[in-house]
């Protein structure tokens, strides 16, 4: 299973990002802060938050939350992790039927 979440970290968002974008996404998906990412790269920090201000907006979401869902989506849908965002046409429903209970929030209402 480890080898499956590291493998699938590699290829997210791979086709819509930079290279430096992806390295940026890697870190924060694996729990990185912004500051940890750019400490990591050898770059600034505010080179990494611009890097991840436009992974977000190419990815189209708005948060840390949001990118740890679409990525969490990815793994069930790995066609999510490949395609651009403009290619994605809805996003997978938020509660799975084979897990009853099991819903995630994204725009932080109950």
């Amino acid at each position: 299973m480890h080898h499956r979440v590291d493998t699938a970290i590699d290829e997210f968002g791979r086709a819509a990002l930079t290279p430096r974008e992806a390295e940026v996404v890697r870190l924060l998906l694996r729990g990185h802060s912004t500051k940890a990412a750019a400490e990591s790269l050898g770059i600034a920090v505010a080179t990494t938050a611009l890097h991840r201000k436009r992974t977000y907006a190419k990815l189209g979401v708005s948060s840390q939350a949001e990118l740890f869902y679409l990525f969490l989506c990815s793994l069930s849908h790995p066609e999510l992790a490949r395609l651009s965002p403009r290619s994605r046409v809805a996003s997978p429903p938020l509660e799975q039927p084979d897990q009853p209970g099991l819903a995630l929030s994204v725009s932080g209402a109950s």
